[in-house]
């Protein structure tokens, strides 16, 4: 890996960490953040203020410091950043389709759904007028959340329609799209999950049970505890589970994310899966592991 030069995209407290790790390993890094105060910028071998959601722009920065790759750490939003970055440098990347499907909660569910994975019933939703509709599908209690937002963002456990009819403009806030989806509850143990894509083998490395109340804070999580208190065999079914989504999704050669749910029912159903490396104390978990 000497001599070699990778890109952040994003260079916020939570990259800051894998990029100075990747220094160390003897990488040049290049960094981009919109904020010129970012503190990996200084850190970086070259640091630029760019808004990495402008393309063309940090497309520019790659190629003018002909660099080997190019990643992100935690942030969500900078996913199809960089399948689009990777793909017109042709370098090694997850892909667009497959970036669009881990970021975009309704098209998830569509391509988890068409490989029959478990999951939550769900609806997509764009406006007041959408919800009675949505809500006689799913049913209560329903879970809403913005469709392409994340860090439990527009995040919201309705029990009615009224909930939900107050709770939709908020949702649709946090989203750039303007697009939310209805999913039905489940109650049961919540796991994480970290694992590698290598082509069409899958490598779980941690599994993690995540702790959240209810109420207000519903969907936060206040721990992540590891190992995961679970049985030989609930743990296979969890593995077999996300093994599963992760080839729906069209995942190789990436870092999956993926949430599931252990339901009181005996179903396994996946909540959410991301392709990045999480951030917060889920960094921690996986040092640890």
């Amino acid at each position: 890996m000497e001599g070699k030069t990778v890109l952040f995209v994003g260079a916020g407290r939570h990259q800051r960490k894998a990029i100075r790790r990747v220094l160390e390993l003897g990488v040049r890094v290049v960094a981009v953040d919109r904020n010129a105060e970012a503190p990996g910028l200084a850190d970086a071998t070259v640091g630029e203020a760019v808004d990495f959601q402008d393309l063309d722009a940090v497309v520019a920065v790659g190629r003018r410091h002909a660099v080997d790759g190019v990643m992100t750490v935690s942030a969500d939003r900078a996913v199809p950043i960089v399948a689009a970055i990777a793909e017109q440098l042709g370098l090694p990347g997850i892909g667009s389709e497959a970036a669009r499907r881990v970021t975009h909660k309704v098209a998830m569910r569509r391509a988890l759904g068409e490989a029959g994975v478990a999951q939550p019933r769900f609806a997509a939703l764009r406006s007041l007028q959408e919800t009675r509709s949505a809500a006689d599908t799913i049913g209560f209690p329903a879970v809403l959340k913005a469709a392409d937002s994340a860090g439990q963002r527009g995040l919201f456990r309705v029990d009615s329609l009224e909930q939900l009819d107050r709770a939709l403009p908020l949702a649709l806030a946090e989203s750039t799209r303007q697009e939310a989806i209805l999913e039905s509850y489940h109650a049961g143990a919540e796991v994480n999950v970290l694992a590698v894509a290598r082509g069409s083998e899958v490598s779980v490395l941690t599994l993690s049970d995540r702790i959240r109340p209810a109420g207000v804070g519903f969907g936060v999580a206040t721990a992540h505890v590891y190992p995961a208190a679970l049985d030989l065999t609930t743990r296979a079914e969890v593995e077999r589970v996300v093994t599963h989504a992760i080839h729906a999704l069209g995942l190789e050669n990436a870092i999956a994310y993926p949430q599931l749910l252990v339901c009181d029912d005996g179903v396994i159903r996946v909540v959410e899966l991301a392709a990045r490396i999480p951030g917060g104390q889920m960094a921690a978990v996986a040092e640890l592991g």
